[in-house]
């Protein structure tokens, strides 16, 4: 541990600050402006929220505050600084223990892993060349399976690389984050929150290094070192995989679509995305 850890660590316990266990919204407060002092309070506050509604705690590498330069771009396409902007990102760490309350998992099929060009096709259609495609496949102690998928673009930069961080190990933290969103579809959380590898970050520490970000027009910035990727829909080879895990027939799912829904719906393969996500869910919490 730094002598600036050790500093403040002294600094909360002197403002009699619990160092682990669960704490407040006012005391994750105290305990987030005393490491990053120079953090908005809007995004505190967020932090302190999540940290008072899931448990969790900013000494025990689960919740940090990140500051990133922002850059305009000038008519002759240079870029200038503009200023700074911060975003709140959970520790992988903490997704888990989250989900470890929700009951025992394990990894199957040597997971996480890079999707081969096969996966892609039979899952999306397709085989995407612009991102880093992984899959995570876990199962429940009472064999309940569920897959997630996560995507991390080819050409980023993700915080920690020169510590070992890589763009597959990016992809594989989102893969697990939406397998576990799957296996556990009644647990909360916490949305439009990035997950990063707490092992490459910079802890507890307001010093973190930022990189620079894009502009998109005039004031909209895209950071490197956040390219947060659109969540991956659920497919039809998802809920059929889901039927079949669960035991499920084709009488059942149209039983499901039109008695219990009253969908108006000729036939499954005509379902929404969102309708998709619905019926997986039902069909995991009314396993056979």
């Amino acid at each position: 541990m730094s002598e600036e850890n050790v500093n403040q660590d002294q600094a909360l316990v002197a403002k009699g600050m619990p160092l682990s266990g669960l704490i407040t919204k006012e005391q994750a407060t105290t305990i987030l402006t005393t490491i990053w002092p120079g953090a908005p309070e809007l995004e505190v506050y967020k932090a302190a929220m999540l940290c008072q509604d899931y448990g969790l705690h900013p000494l025990m590498r689960h919740v940090y505050l990140i500051k990133y330069d922002r850059y305009e771009r000038q008519p002759d396409g240079s870029r200038r600084k503009a200023g700074e902007n911060w975003t709140t990102v959970l520790g992988i760490g903490a997704t888990r223990l989250m989900m470890a309350r929700q009951g025992t998992f394990s990894y199957i099929d040597d997971t996480p892993r890079i999707m081969s060009e096969q996966e892609q096709m039979r899952i999306f259609g397709k085989v995407d060349p612009a991102n880093i495609v992984a899959i995570t496949k876990l199962r429940t102690r009472d064999g309940l399976k569920a897959n997630g998928y996560g995507k991390y673009p080819r050409d980023g930069k993700p915080m920690g690389t020169d510590k070992g961080n890589s763009i597959e190990n990016m992809a594989f933290i989102r893969s697990e984050r939406a397998a576990f969103g799957r296996l556990f579809p009644d647990a909360r959380l916490p949305k439009d929150v990035d997950v990063v590898d707490e092992q490459y970050m910079e802890t507890p520490s307001g010093t973190v290094e930022t990189r620079t970000g894009e502009i998109v027009g005039e004031s909209v910035v895209e950071p490197e070192d956040f390219p947060f990727a659109e969540p991956v829909p659920n497919t039809l080879a998802d809920l059929e995989l889901t039927m079949k895990e669960c035991n499920w027939t084709a009488t059942d799912l149209g039983h499901f679509i039109k008695q219990v829904k009253k969908w108006e719906i000729a036939i499954y393969k005509d379902l929404a995305p969102e309708q998709i996500a619905e019926a997986i869910a039902h069909i995991k919490a009314n396993a056979k």
